[in-house]
């Protein structure tokens, strides 16, 4: 975009354009508002131009000279080219995808279609089902903080990067200093030249997070596509510093050069515990996902959690699914009885569909087979009365704790518990838990259930010696709720 602006280099530009997108979708990020500044400026030239041409210019007149603008705008084809070079890649990958599958599932099933549905807030029952989430006020809040934290220093910020507000900032303040920064480095674009170029730069955020907000919602890291106004923000800085200094360009380059090597030191110094938590985490659950890419290679996995739990999951090691079954097709969703192909869970379930039984923390199920057992699971417990009614109703039944809800949504499916076990004998627990009397079994219902039917049951097995009371409830929502049951007579 540099080189075409400053040299007109025209070709280069969609050459460069069609690569970039065969990389990602996120270019459209940058080039959609490139491509209306550019159309905006050229729209004022063929007025000022119109008005050249012509004492008193009529409206046909201007009209004219627009629609001859936008005719020859090459902004315009760049848009155009983008677009359909944009759909072949997408109506390429839908063909490759349906014919892995064997030609059996239809469009609308496809994992990618399906993916392509919710970020574009197209699929209406997930809207339905996540509308607290995705209404707007909320949203444009959130999404004001995180644009005021990409302005600053991530040794700043710390571990929580842009999930969190520093403690040392009151949340208020961090989101009308987003709305305020924002918009300034917008006004300010227009000043410097090339406009285009930062006004683009400044606003790309935006852009992208309109079309896209069933994904900025749910995925903090893509407050990544708000870099664009801090770097305009320090960019207008240092030319302001360069003209009250009378100084060249060295100092300003200077200056870029080392804020750029702080920002990787304290990056890279600030990852180092949580990647190796990460790579921690990936040790210990290589053997399981091994074992479950050589049974699952090629086909459907349904990963039970949702886009936003990939650490709740894999306890840090956010993308290990991913490496580990890249030749399988994943859900990342959360699907109503899945009819066909595999299901990973956490949670381990006797049963003939339980595929890998010699694994520790997850479990490779046949997902019909898996959905008959949730069924008459839920056949067994609704059958008797619950322990607590409760949100999710309490019941205990063959040895572990079930949660129950009908009927739900998708939406329940991100519920978080706390499940603390009390054993009739401490001694019995594990040496690191003696001091705090009872076993820790939090849980995310995405770990260890399953939605079905219209009905979310989750199982949690309680451990082998005698249990004298649970304390568990939930943690999450608008309204958490808690309960501390004697069971003693009922494991």
């Amino acid at each position: 975009m540099v080189v075409f602006v400053q040299e007109g280099r025209f070709r280069q530009l969609l050459v460069k354009t069609c690569i970039a997108l065969l990389l990602g979708w996120h270019v459209y990020a940058l080039l959609l508002p490139f491509v209306i500044f550019g159309l905006a400026t050229e729209l004022v030239r063929s007025r000022s131009a119109a008005a050249a041409s012509s004492h008193s210019p009529t409206l046909l007149h201007r009209g004219k000279h627009a629609a001859l603008a936008l005719l020859r705008s090459k902004h315009l084809l760049l848009g155009a080219a983008a677009l359909v070079f944009g759909l072949a890649i997408l109506t390429f990958n839908f063909a490759m995808e349906y014919a892995a599958l064997d030609g059996e599932t239809p469009l609308t099933e496809l994992p990618s279609f399906q993916s392509m549905l919710i970020r574009t807030g197209a699929d209406s029952e997930f809207n339905d089902s996540f509308a607290a989430n995705l209404a707007w006020r909320p949203l444009l809040v959130e999404q004001s903080r995180r644009m005021f934290q990409m302005f600053l220093p991530y040794a700043v910020l710390g571990v929580g990067g842009v999930d969190e507000t520093p403690t040392w900032l009151p949340r208020r303040m961090a989101v009308v200093l987003g709305a305020v920064l924002s918009a300034a480095c917008l006004i300010g674009s227009m000043f410097v030249c090339p406009r285009i170029l930062f006004a683009a730069l400044a606003s790309f955020g935006f852009f992208w997070a309109l079309p896209m907000r069933n994904s900025i919602a749910f995925t903090h890291f893509e407050s990544i596509y708000y870099v664009g106004a801090p770097l305009v923000f320090f960019t207008l800085a240092l030319l302001v510093a360069r003209r009250l200094t009378n100084r060249d360009g060295v100092i300003a380059a200077a200056a870029v050069a080392a804020l750029l090597l702080f920002a990787v030191s304290s990056f890279q110094m600030s990852r180092t515990g949580y990647n190796a938590d990460a790579a921690r985490a990936a040790r210990e659950a290589d053997r399981d996902l091994l074992a479950i890419h050589d049974t699952a290679a090629g086909e459907i996995v349904t990963v039970l959690h949702l886009g936003g739990s990939h650490k709740a999951f894999f306890g840090g090691a956010g993308y290990a699914m991913n490496h580990y079954l890249k030749s399988s097709f994943i859900w990342y969703r959360y699907l109503r009885s899945p009819d066909r192909g595999f299901v990973v869970m956490r949670e381990r379930v006797d049963t003939d569909a339980l595929l890998t039984p010699q694994n520790q923390q997850f479990y490779l199920y046949d997902a019909p087979g898996l959905v008959a057992w949730y069924r008459s699971a839920y056949r067994t417990i609704a059958s008797t009365e619950p322990l607590e009614r409760a949100e999710f109703d309490l019941y205990i039944h063959d040895g572990k704790v079930y949660y129950l809800k009908e009927p739900c949504t998708e939406a329940d499916t991100w519920a978080r518990f706390f499940l603390h076990v009390y054993p009739i004998d401490e001694n019995d627990l594990p040496n690191p838990r003696r001091q705090h009397g009872f076993d820790n079994s939090d849980f995310e219902f995405i770990e260890r259930g399953l939605l079905f039917d219209d009905k979310c049951l989750a199982s949690v097995a309680l451990p082998q010696y005698p249990v004298d009371r649970i304390d568990t409830g939930r943690v999450d929502g608008d309204r958490p709720w808690r309960v501390d049951l004697d069971v003693k007579e009922r494991q």
